[in-house]
């Protein structure tokens, strides 16, 4: 979504699955990521499920504390 496109692309089906699986994707570079940002999405897009983060470490991942912070803001300010 922050791209534009999905992240996984290929020729045909078996060079697709071989980049989801080999975890190469790419990053728009149209568009400027913070390192948070980048770090975010590549802990998310990980193959090795034992490297992947986790729901609990999502939550705590200073991208989405640092959103949370600001929603919070937002929503006493109403």
């Amino acid at each position: 979504m922050i791209n534009g496109f999905m992240p996984f692309d290929g020729d045909n089906d078996a060079e697709l699955f071989e980049n989801i699986k080999n975890g190469e994707f790419e990053m728009s570079d149209e568009i400027f990521f913070t390192t948070d940002c980048e770090d975010f999405i590549k802990s998310m897009l990980e193959p090795d499920v034992s490297k992947r983060i986790t729901f609990a470490e999502i939550r705590e991942h200073i991208l989405i504390k640092e959103q949370k912070k600001e929603i919070e803001i937002e929503i006493e300010c109403l």
